[in-house]
């Protein structure tokens, strides 16, 4: 990347950068990962010649807007993205990113969008003949298919490829794939091979792929080990957060809520009656703007900062005081505000 930056190559610029990028994104370095994908967008809006919509860059900004702003927008930009591109090679990524995203945060609703995705994505992947491409497209459409409910579905899907002992990171999906698939069918055993996954994920620097599979692992221990499974979930907080990823932090947040944990703080959960003390000190500025009754764009504009990083901001308070809304934040800000003023 700095030596393309040096020899000023546009074109390797975008093919570096956008590969710089996706290893940033597994290693939960989402800020840098953001910066990269911005300059690489810049650079192929100067040179008309060559575009940053080829390999990763298809999918890299939904991706980082899945994670850090708003889901539903990120499957919109994929589903443009997939429209726009022509090379079923790339194209076959916005599907795949598109149905892993739904899966995950819709489940219950999405299984109609993600069996759309994954037809197409191993229709191009078909197209595209690239083998190791196939591979991973049928991997990852059949942990999309366990996910929305049909894990026998998944585990015919899955045992139609196999995996080169020597691609990590394909086995990897591999052994996560066949660990949702267990625990979609309700296999007692699935817990112990999450743990498998996350440890492997950790191996590889898979951090934010691991975040998900922590999740998956809290799931399986519910049943079982419910003081094993909010530990795990108190863990994806504190590391999503330090990663900024919003969207694993709120998903981590309401599972912590459906067992009774308001809130969480680093190290453990968050207790006394300054549940604000949980917050940074952004946070704390943010969450009082909001219990004035300010819209996002009037707080942006009382400090300083764009209305996307406002949204971020209060998705973060929500998730770390175990909120569901704006109301309840109000609510919360006044308590302790009287809280304040009747003390000694």
């Amino acid at each position: 990347w700095d030596l393309c930056h040096r020899r000023l190559l546009p074109e390797s610029t975008l093919q570096v950068g956008t590969t710089l990028a996706r290893v940033l994104l597994s290693l939960g370095r989402l800020a840098e990962a953001a910066e990269v994908v911005r300059e690489c967008r810049a650079v192929g809006r100067r040179v008309s010649a060559v575009t940053p919509m080829r390999a990763f860059g298809v999918t890299l900004a939904w991706s980082l807007e899945a994670s850090t702003g708003s889901w539903r927008t990120a499957v919109d930009g994929l589903r443009a993205a997939a429209q726009e591109e022509d090379n079923p090679h790339f194209r076959l990524q916005a599907h795949l990113e598109r149905a892993t995203t739904v899966s995950r945060l819709d489940p219950d609703g999405g299984g109609g969008e993600v069996r759309d995705c994954v037809a197409a994505a191993l229709d191009d992947a078909a197209t595209a003949g690239c083998r190791r491409c196939l591979s991973e497209t049928i991997l990852r459409c059949a942990q999309g298919l366990a996910r929305v409910g049909s894990p026998e579905e998944a585990r015919e899907l899955a045992a139609r490829t196999s995996v080169n002992a020597a691609d990590e990171y394909l086995q990897f999906w591999a052994a996560w794939t066949g660990a949702t698939i267990q625990l979609a069918a309700g296999d007692l055993a699935a817990a112990g091979t999450l743990q498998d996954v996350v440890d492997l994920g950790q191996r590889q620097g898979l951090r934010l792929e691991s975040l998900w599979a922590r999740l998956d692992l809290a799931a399986a221990l519910l049943g079982a080990d419910r003081d094993r499974a909010l530990e795990v979930l108190t863990g994806v907080c504190a590391d999503a957060e330090r990663m900024g990823a919003a969207t694993e932090l709120q998903v981590a947040g309401r599972l912590l809520r459906g067992q009774g944990v308001r809130a969480w703080r680093r190290g453990g959960r968050a207790t006394g009656p300054d549940q604000l003390g949980a917050l940074t000190a952004r946070e704390r500025e943010v969450a009082r703007l909001v219990a004035t009754g300010a819209s996002n764009p009037e707080i942006a504009a009382a400090v300083f900062v764009s209305r996307r990083t406002v949204e971020h901001h209060v998705s973060n308070v929500l998730a770390k005081l175990g909120l569901r809304n704006r109301a309840e934040l109000t609510a919360l800000v006044a308590g302790e505000h009287s809280a304040t003023q009747s003390g000694p």
